[in-house]
């Protein structure tokens, strides 16, 4: 039993050298996990593992992804009628064409 599991553990110490990004990481993990879950590895053999997922995770560069709408100067709408101008209303920040100011317009206001 003890041959089988040091030729597994190798395996999976290559699977950790050969890890390239994050999602390789995350994929030996699983691996890992499942692997233990099922029998198929001691609780030492993992925490050597582990070990040396974590050295190899310390090498690894961290990227921030960006998504397109990050690029994109976000501008807050309103839901019913999608104005961009807001107005300040006793604490409470509102539309200013579906809830127009009373004091400033004579206008009829076109939501409730």
């Amino acid at each position: 039993m003890y041959a089988v599991e040091s030729n597994s553990l190798g395996s999976y110490q290559t699977r950790i050298d050969a890890a390239q990004t994050w999602h390789d990481l995350e994929d030996v993990c699983s691996v890992l996990d499942s692997a233990f879950l099922t029998g198929q590895m001691t609780l030492s053999s993992l925490e050597v593992l582990c070990a040396s997922l974590t050295q190899k995770a310390r090498t690894l560069p961290t990227y921030h992804t960006l998504s397109a709408a990050d690029l994109v100067e976000q501008i807050d709408q309103c839901d019913c009628c999608g104005s961009t101008a807001f107005r300040d209303n006793g604490g409470q920040v509102v539309c200013s064409v579906c809830h127009p100011d009373p004091h400033r317009t004579a206008q009829c206001r076109r939501a409730a």
